[in-house]
């Protein structure tokens, strides 16, 4: 294989990592649930950030197209950024979902990436390097951490709740909470009594798995 067949392939490459990065980024905004106020994170991260990525995407296309050797290098080095910051911040954050069989396939990916960039001889702006690089990056820690959920924190009444500590001889046995109203621990009934009538309380969903770190 050439030199400039090579380059050819590296290019292409690039070509179809922004393509898919823009698909991806269309395919997150339909599927995120909406509707969160401006104060919220989860506001801008799934309803703000996926058509600035699509724009940002679309314009680097556009620089490709009208051959902007320039501006179309400063896309690529603010996209590597912006790989980079999602990544470690997805690991940090969720350091047993982001097993490392991911961080291993997008290091190669970048490596690709950066290999592509330094066959280039043509240099970027570094007065617009700056900025786009400073922007990739924000986005790239925002979204991982706008899906960080809160820890558990409702409590009735503002009140702290007593712990049962009596060991169950079985799991089906009910616990009681207070006269007239128990609870099944086997499937989270719920049971209240008050003089002849009965009121049973079933849960409509059933969680058979967790995140092990709320990803």
């Amino acid at each position: 294989m050439g030199k400039e067949r090579f380059i050819k392939l590296l290019e292409s490459f690039w070509g179809i990592s922004f393509l898919l990065t823009g698909l991806c980024s269309g395919a997150y905004f339909f599927m995120m649930a909406g509707g969160f106020p401006t104060s919220s994170l989860l506001f801008w991260s799934n309803t703000i950030m996926s058509p600035v990525i699509t724009v940002l995407i679309l314009l680097s296309l556009i620089f490709r197209s009208k051959q902007k050797a320039k501006a179309y290098r400063t896309c690529k080095i603010s996209y590597i950024a912006f790989i980079g910051s999602f990544i470690i911040t997805a690991k940090i954050l969720y350091p047993q979902t982001v097993r490392v069989s991911f961080l291993v396939f997008f290091a190669v990916f970048i490596g690709v990436l950066l290999l592509s960039l330094l066959q280039e001889k043509v240099s970027a702006k570094h007065i617009y390097v700056i900025p786009a690089c400073a922007l990739s990056i924000s986005i790239g820690f925002i979204l991982p951490l706008s899906q960080k959920t809160e820890a558990a924190s409702t409590i009735p009444l503002n009140e702290p709740l007593s712990q049962f500590t009596t060991p169950l001889k079985k799991v089906s046995e009910a616990v009681s909470l207070r006269e007239g109203a128990s609870v099944y621990l086997n499937n989270a009934a719920f049971r209240v009594r008050s003089g002849k009538s009965t009121l049973h309380i079933h849960p409509l969903l059933r969680f058979i798995s967790l995140s092990p770190d709320k990803c």
